[in-house]
């Protein structure tokens, strides 16, 4: 047989697209992830309900510090609807861990701002009573 013959070129060809497959389904993988992930936390900055958690943290410190990690919010079921089994558990462990994010992080600020308040009206009343 000869080394340029039409055979050999054939087994290289297969060869190449026996291995080169899994790397095609691997970066299918990685875009379907990208893909659920940014759908994820796109809904969350719609759904989040930001007053809320701010009001938690400052009106009770403590506990709207850790509301955010005992409240796992309902995925919307209709943003996965007709969609790869891929996409729905990497939407649904997104869009967890993101609200659960959003909220500590808003319940945080709350919390901030609501002992930086009262310690303000601490301080006030205690210069009021103390001028008497």
């Amino acid at each position: 047989m000869k080394r340029n013959s039409p055979f050999y070129l054939l087994v290289f060809c297969m060869v190449f697209l026996i291995f080169s497959t899994p790397f095609i389904a691997l970066s299918q993988q990685t875009s379907i992830e990208k893909w659920a992930i940014e759908d994820a936390k796109r809904d969350v900055e719609a759904h989040i309900n930001k007053p809320m958690w701010f009001a938690i943290g400052c009106l009770i410190p403590v506990f709207g510090l850790l509301g955010p990690y005992m409240y796992r919010p309902a995925v919307p079921t209709g943003r996965t609807i007709g969609k790869p089994a891929e996409y729905v558990a990497f939407y649904s462990d997104a869009y967890k861990s993101e609200m659960e994010k959003l909220q500590f992080q808003y319940a945080l600020t709350g919390c901030v701002t609501g002992v930086a308040i009262q310690g303000c009206l601490l301080g006030f009343w205690i210069a009021t009573v103390g001028a008497n």
